[in-house]
């Protein structure tokens, strides 16, 4: 198991054998926080701080190659084949 927690407080836990990329993650002074993340095999555990994301403009997105999860705040696991 890979953990990594990211500069805005997110956490992700990325089981073996499991491929993440991290598309974008930007944290601009003033603007919103922008974070973007593509699964392509695997399974990956999210933990997202509540409130951190709910500003307008404000993105977490998880790909997969069959759906798109977006979140505000949450605790989530998402799995891709």
């Amino acid at each position: 198991r890979l953990s990594v927690v990211y500069r805005d407080g997110c956490s992700t836990t990325l089981e073996p054998g499991s491929e993440l990329i991290v598309d974008d993650q930007s944290l601009p002074s003033g603007g919103p926080p922008v974070s973007l993340f593509s699964l392509n095999r695997g399974k990956l555990d999210v933990a997202v701080p509540k409130g951190l994301y709910n500003t307008q403009g404000a993105r977490f997105e998880v790909k997969t190659t069959t759906a798109v999860a977006g979140v505000r705040g949450t605790h989530f696991t998402i799995e891709a084949q």
